[in-house]
C-alpha cells in the first residue's frame, strides 16, 4: 500500500519539474526585448561602441591626469626658480646711493675699501657670491631711490638678486616720520630723522616715510631663507640707538639669526636720542644671551661715496 502511494507522488513530481523546465527553456529561446526596433547586430554594434567609448574615455582621463601633474610640475619648478638660493644674506641698512652693494657685487671697481675685507669673510669668493648672495637695501631719503632702482633692475638682468626698500629703519612698522637732508646733492651723504648735523637749516630738505620695524623684517623676510651667513650693515644716522636695543630685546643678536653687524655708532645723535648706549654696553649685554652673539664689528666705510664712473648695467 504505502509502496503504491510512493510511486504515485514520485510521478506526479516528476511530471511538475519537466512541465516548468520546459516552461524555462521556451523562455531562454524567446529574443530578448528590442528597444527602438534595432536588431541583434545594431544592439552588438552599439555595446562595442560603448566600451570603445568608456576605453576613450579613460584614456582621454590619463592624458588629462598626465597634463595636469606636468603643469604642476611646471609650477613648482616656476616657483623653485623664482625664489633666490640666498645661502648669503646682506642687509644694508642706510644704502644711501648703493654704492656698499656695488662694492658687494663688484669689488674690482673699489679697491682698498674697508668693507671688502667684511664682504670675504663672510661671503667667500667674490664671482660666486653673484650666485649665493641676496641683498636687502633700506633707504629712508627718496630722492636716492631711482638710482638704487636702477642698480636693483640692472644687477637682477644680470641674474643677482638685490631689493631695494624706501623706508627708514626703526622699531616700529609704518610710522610715518620726517627725515632730514642736505638740499645740495652732493652733500646728501645720509639722512635721518635728527637734524642736527645740518648746520644750515635754510638748505635742508625735509621727506615724510613710513618706517619699518627690521627685527619684524628679519624674521618674516630672512630667517625663512635660511642662510649659512647674514652680514649687516647699519649706518641709520642715529636711529641705531632705536634699533639695536629693539633687536637685543627681540633676540635678534644672536649669530644663528645675525652673524655679524657692522655698525656706525653716531655719537652727535645721543643726547637727542637720549641713549647711553656704547660699544662696550653693547658687548656686555651681548654677552648676557644664552645665544652665541653676533660679532660686532666697527667699521665705517665712506670711500668712493660717489660712486665709480661705471654704469651697472
Amino acid at each position: 500500500m504505502y509502496i503504491v502511494l510512493f510511486i504515485c507522488v514520485a510521478v506526479l513530481l516528476m511530471v511538475y519539474f519537466d512541465s516548468n523546465m520546459f516552461t524555462l527553456k521556451a523562455e531562454l529561446t524567446v529574443p530578448l526585448p528590442n528597444p527602438q526596433g534595432q536588431d541583434a547586430h545594431q544592439i552588438s554594434g552599439e555595446r562595442k561602441s560603448h566600451r570603445n567609448d568608456t576605453r576613450t574615455g579613460v584614456i582621454e582621463q590619463q592624458k588629462a591626469n598626465k597634463k595636469l601633474t606636468a603643469n604642476t610640475r611646471a609650477g613648482t619648478w616656476i616657483r623653485k626658480l623664482a625664489t633666490p638660493k640666498c645661502q648669503f644674506v646682506y642687509l644694508d641698512l642706510g644704502s644711501n646711493k648703493g654704492v656698499q652693494i656695488r662694492k658687494l657685487f663688484e669689488p674690482e671697481l673699489y679697491p682698498g675699501a674697508a668693507i671688502l675685507s667684511f664682504f670675504d669673510k663672510f661671503f667667500g669668493e667674490r664671482k660666486q657670491r653673484r650666485k649665493d648672495v641676496c641683498a636687502f637695501g633700506f633707504e629712508a631719503n627718496p630722492r636716492h631711490m631711482a638710482r638704487l632702482k636702477y642698480i636693483e633692475a640692472a644687477y637682477t638682468k644680470k641674474g643677482m638678486f638685490v631689493k631695494f626698500y624706501n623706508q627708514a629703519v626703526s622699531n616700529r612698522d609704518n610710522d610715518t616720520v620726517t627725515i632730514y637732508s642736505e638740499t645740495d646733492f652732493d652733500l646728501d651723504w645720509g639722512a635721518g630723522i635728527i637734524d642736527n648735523v645740518i648746520h644750515d637749516k635754510t638748505k635742508m630738505t625735509r621727506y615724510n616715510v613710513s618706517t619699518v620695524d627690521i627685527a619684524r623684517f628679519i624674521s618674516s623676510e630672512i630667517i625663512p631663507l635660511k642662510p649659512k651667513k647674514v652680514f649687516v650693515k647699519m649706518d641709520i644716522e642715529g636711529s641705531e640707538f632705536l634699533v639695536l636695543p629693539h633687536l637685543l630685546q627681540k633676540h635678534m643678536l644672536c649669530r644663528g639669526v645675525l652673524s655679524a653687524i657692522g655698525i656706525e655708532l653716531h655719537e652727535w645723535a645721543r643726547v637727542t636720542m637720549k641713549s647711553d648706549l656704547t660699544m662696550d654696553i653693547l658687548k656686555r649685554e651681548l654677552k648676557r644671551q644664552t645665544c652665541e652673539p653676533t660679532e660686532m664689528v666697527e667699521v665705517d666705510d665712506e670711500s668712493y661715496n660717489q660712486d665709480v664712473n661705471k654704469d651697472p648695467a
